[in-house]
C-alpha cells in the first residue's frame, strides 16, 4: 500500500466559506471524469492521476467536517495542520 501524503496547505483548511465548497466541488465534478469512457474500465493512467486528488479531496473533508462538528462542542477551531 503507497503512502500518502496530502498537500493541503492551512489557506485551504482555514476556508469557512460553505458557499466556496460548493462552488470548488462543482468545477471539480466538471472535469472530472475527463479520460474516462462510460461502461468501460478506467485506464490505469486515469486512476493514477484520479486517486491522489481524491484523496486529497477525502482528507479536507474531514478537516472540514470537524471543523463543523467543532461548533457544536463549544471549544475554540484551531488549525488542523499546525
Amino acid at each position: 500500500m503507497a503512502t500518502y501524503k496530502y498537500t493541503l496547505t492551512d489557506k485551504t483548511v482555514a476556508n469557512r466559506d460553505i458557499d466556496a465548497w460548493a462552488a470548488e466541488s462543482w468545477d471539480k465534478a466538471k472535469t472530472m471524469y475527463t479520460g474516462a469512457t462510460e461502461n468501460e474500465v478506467l485506464p490505469q493512467a486515469y486512476l493514477d492521476a484520479s486517486v491522489p486528488k481524491v484523496e486529497n479531496d477525502i482528507t479536507l473533508g474531514g478537516y472540514r467536517t470537524a471543523w463543523l462538528m467543532s461548533g457544536s462542542t463549544g471549544l475554540p477551531p484551531r488549525s488542523p495542520l499546525s
